[in-house]
């Protein structure tokens, strides 16, 4: 298994307990031993099937909130000139602005897309700003980084799906054509819920509208902000 796959697993595990108990984490996480040394169709079987114990076991909230601390999230560190201009300005509009332009630098300067390119991503509300409705903010994944040219050029709907998820045990399972539970996007979720929270400084909601895990081309995410801090 790869250190992501060991890393996620620990992570799960240690959100079971800290959500739902001691007492429903070997239950979940029993058969996890096929994850080190089986294959990626193995790690794939043994996914669906702990998304589907803990949901039983737990209740569709409380497993979405154990995938939601489940996520890869962006370095708290690194949002601190984004914290300050909410502090300065309660604006959301105003850090969604900042996101948008360090998400655009990213493209142009990180990854070097032409402007062309970039238009194909910024155009569909891709990216960590998104798109806010008075106190909700719509906000689409944007591909694995790595994969971003080959994913505009892709023109088959199954391969362009598997390169779309950043997450390795997810794209191995698309591109299978197998099956795992779409409870697994709340771990997606996770990245914009951690990310809102530690700009704001407050709880916020994050709901799963569109995943590819659910028949979907793309991910989409409905961030719930506090409706007295939206405007």
């Amino acid at each position: 298994m790869t250190g992501f796959g060991e890393a996620w697993n620990r992570k799960f595990s240690e959100a079971l307990e800290a959500v739902c108990g001691l007492e429903i984490v070997d239950e979940v996480m029993k058969g996890v031993e096929c994850t080190a040394d089986g294959t990626s169709e193995d790690v794939t079987i043994w996914t669906d099937a702990a998304m589907r114990r803990l949901e039983r076991l737990s209740g569709v909230e409380k497993a979405r909130e154990v995938l939601t601390r489940c996520a890869c999230i962006h370095p708290k560190e690194g949002l601190g000139e984004i914290i300050q201009i909410w502090k300065d300005t309660g604006s959301i509009d105003r850090v969604l602005e900042a996101l948008q332009k360090r998400f655009e630098d990213f493209l142009r300067h990180g990854i070097k897309l032409t402007e062309d390119e970039m238009e194909f991503f910024t155009s569909r509300d891709m990216g960590l700003a998104g798109r806010r409705e008075g106190s909700t903010i719509f906000a689409t994944k944007i591909p694995k980084s790595g994969f971003l040219r080959e994913y505009i050029s892709e023109q088959d709907p199954l391969k362009r799906r598997a390169l779309y998820c950043h997450c390795p045990r997810i794209r191995d399972a698309v591109a299978q054509g197998a099956k795992i539970s779409p409870l697994y996007c709340y771990c997606s979720a996770g990245f914009y819920k951690a990310l809102w929270e530690d700009i704001l400084g407050m709880p916020v909601e994050v709901e799963v509208l569109e995943s590819i895990l659910d028949g979907g081309d793309v991910c989409r995410m409905a961030v719930h902000l506090p409706a007295e801090d939206a405007e």
